[in-house]
């Protein structure tokens, strides 16, 4: 699950935004556990508690404050850059009639309005349609994914004359292999070595360690995640947790995070 600290050394150099929850600064991961990179950027506020960082504060969303970070991408050497916009606030006006109605479309404004500014530094911007999508759609990944699809077919012209013009300026186009394996591919799965459950929580009941003893000793093989990944749905669900997720330290430990929100 960890194994590669810097992200410039992944098969595609990487970098993920996430807000610093007191702040609102931006937060730029480059490097560190590439898991808690991930689940602190997507940590979307009432959806999912903010996330630990290991030092007393707590990471959100990066959409807060960069969602498509084109200048991000140019300061880490990009040659060019094409950006995909894939959020979009709702136009229905019964959307605002309910609080995560009127919540998800504040999201959306702030996000819109904070990426707009960057568009023009991009060589091509892509706005595939996905109104009919929702934030939490999480479950509709391949219909999403199709819709991007589509959108880049219909786009193959342009992708061609800006490779042509790319070309006859200098440049220097590398295809890749699609089916190619990254870097984490190649390294050996985990073995489990032991469980500490991190009550993130003031309030919470939380799930026992021996309740996640059945990982220990197991290969973090891919059924091995699918089987934990279950586990703990399951367990944020029976809890009433906001968020249970995990994650693994150098040492092989399999730490369990339990996060709620207090009552008001």
């Amino acid at each position: 699950m960890e194994g590669i600290e810097d992200f410039d050394h992944l098969d595609t150099p990487f970098r993920c935004v996430a807000t610093d929850a007191v702040s609102g600064k931006a937060i730029v991961y480059k490097d560190g556990s590439l898991s808690k990179a991930i689940r602190s950027s997507i940590s979307i506020p009432l959806v999912f508690a903010p996330f630990p960082q290991g030092d007393g504060t707590y990471a959100m969303d990066g959409g807060l404050v960069d969602n498509i970070p084109i200048d991000l991408a140019k300061e880490m050497g990009a040659d060019f850059v094409i950006a995909v916009n894939v959020s979009s606030p709702h136009n229905d006006p019964q959307a605002m009639t309910t609080i995560s109605g009127i919540l998800f479309q504040t999201l959306g404004i702030v996000i819109q309005n904070n990426s707009a500014p960057q568009f023009p530094n991009a060589d091509i911007v892509l706005f595939p349609d996905m109104e009919k999508f929702g934030i939490l759609d999480f479950n509709k990944a391949k219909e999403i994914y199709e819709v991007g699809e589509k959108m880049c077919a219909e786009q193959d012209q342009v992708f061609a004359d800006f490779a042509e013009k790319y070309v006859a300026a200098g440049g220097e186009l590398v295809y890749k292999d699609p089916n190619r394996k990254g870097s984490y591919k190649s390294l050996p799965s985990p073995v489990v070595s032991s469980v500490v459950v991190d009550n993130q929580s003031t309030f919470s009941r939380i799930p026992e360690v021996s309740e996640f003893q059945e990982f220990i000793g197991k290969e973090m093989s891919v059924d091995t995640v699918k089987k934990l990944v279950l586990k703990l749905d399951n367990q944020r669900i029976f809890y009433r947790l906001s968020s249970l997720s995990a994650t693994m330290d150098g040492a092989n430990r399999l730490h369990v995070i339990a996060q709620g929100y207090d009552k008001d």
